[in-house]
């Protein structure tokens, strides 16, 4: 059993363990029985890790971030995908690898009411099914990093006009845009508190 300090996630764990405690007790011999009670165990194990994370959000499938997005064969076993988003898939794959890779080095712009901020960043190494709202956490742990100052970023993408895009679209769509010339990210930092 894993040992935590005293918090209110301890308190769960001490729950859990009776609850192995009981489930064990209760186990018969019947393989299918077994195998049904091992799949519960390691769900209940991963959700009960994944709750107690505070990277819970950032766990990733190192074989489906954008650098490998050209090894994944079925997308549909990650995510359900409408026609648009399967265009779009079907659109990447004729890609190589190396020009997507060459494409995910972004240009971030962030404009503040009185500065301008201007950084590289690279999406390589996100998860191709996340949604563009972890980008935006992402890039304001980024930014933060850079200049101590934590903005709320609402994320434009353009080179002459823009198109504000959708909290719950996914990197893979952003990528296609990207591939399609505009690899510039422009940030509208709206409001800001400094450190």
């Amino acid at each position: 059993m894993h040992q935590l300090g005293k918090s209110e996630k301890s308190i769960c764990l001490k729950d859990y363990s009776i609850l192995k405690k009981v489930q064990s007790l209760s186990r018969h011999d019947d393989a299918d029985k077994e195998k049904i009670f091992m799949l519960k165990q390691k769900s209940f194990d991963l959700t009960t890790r994944r709750n107690s994370s505070n990277l819970t959000q950032d766990f990733v499938n190192e074989s489906i971030l954008i650098h490998r997005i050209t090894n994944i064969q079925n997308p549909n076993k990650y995510i359900g995908m409408n026609l648009l988003q399967q265009k779009i898939w079907e659109r990447i794959q004729k890609f190589q690898q190396k020009y997507i890779d060459d494409q995910s080095n972004l240009i971030i712009i962030v404009l503040k009411p009185d500065q301008e901020y201007e950084f590289m960043f690279n999406i390589s190494k996100l998860s191709c099914f996340s949604k563009i709202k972890y980008l935006t956490n992402s890039l304001t742990n980024h930014f933060y990093e850079l200049t101590k100052i934590y903005p709320y970023l609402s994320m434009l993408i353009g080179k002459i006009k823009t198109q504000k895009l959708d909290n719950d679209m996914r990197l893979f769509e952003l990528l296609n845009i990207i591939m399609n010339g505009k690899r510039q990210l422009v940030l509208q930092s709206h409001m800001y508190n400094q450190v």
